[in-house]
Parts: structure tokens; sequence; C-alpha cells
């Protein structure tokens, strides 16, 4: 049973985190942030990892749009060393401070997640 219930709190979190990416990527008028110049499929990248736990997961501020070869290419990932980019820091400066102020790594509960994903849902709607 409480198998059960850690698959369902996990799929609801999954729904609010791809709203957030969704609202990030309208927000961002899916253009690549690293390089406006880049076109393709464009990627919902958090600045503070989904690892690291806390509603801050779907939070559509932590959310970066960047084009995949910016996201994932080899050599210059976002993902090798996100917090180091120069760009980054230059394009949003107190960007991160402000998302780690306001981080918390407290346990969420199914019905947080379920109310982020009904927000996020209703607001990528209008």
């Amino acid at each position: 049973m409480f198998i059960v219930r850690r698959e369902v709190a996990k799929t609801i979190r999954t729904k609010a985190i791809d709203q957030a990416k969704l609202r990030a990527k309208e927000r961002d008028s899916y253009t690549c942030q690293k390089n406006p110049n880049h076109t393709g499929q464009m990627h919902g990248s958090h600045i503070i990892p989904v690892g690291a736990g806390g509603i801050i997961a779907a939070d559509p501020d932590n959310i970066i749009t960047l084009c995949a070869s910016c996201h994932k290419l080899a050599g210059d990932s976002w993902h090798e060393a996100p917090l180091e980019q120069q760009w980054f820091h230059k394009k949003f400066p107190g960007r991160y401070d402000r998302l780690k102020a306001k981080h918390e790594t407290r346990p969420i509960k199914k019905y947080e997640w379920q109310e982020i994903y009904d927000k996020l849902k209703v607001e990528n709607e209008t």
C-alpha cells in the first residue's frame, strides 16, 4: 500500500514539474536563454536541481529555457556546472540567491503537489 501512495505522489509531482517547465518556456517565448539564435527543441532546465528536493522543483522561476545543445552538449553543458556559468549570472543577476533563499527541503505532501499542479495548469490555460 505504501508503494502505491508513493507512485501516485510521484506522478502528481512529475505533472507539477512538467507544468512549471511549460510555464517557463512560455515565459521565455520558447527561446534559448543562453543563445537566443539557437533553434530547435527547447528544454526546461532547473537552476536548483530537482534532486535537491522541495517545492522549488515546480517553481517556474527555478527553470530556464535552453535549446537541446546548450542544455546537454558536452564541454559546455549547463548540467556540468550550472552555477559556474558566467552567462547565467550576467543575464539573471541575483536570481540564484533569491531561489536559494526560498528553497526548503522539507518533505512535500501529496496534496501540496496537487495544489501546485492545479495552480500551474490553470495559469498555463489562460
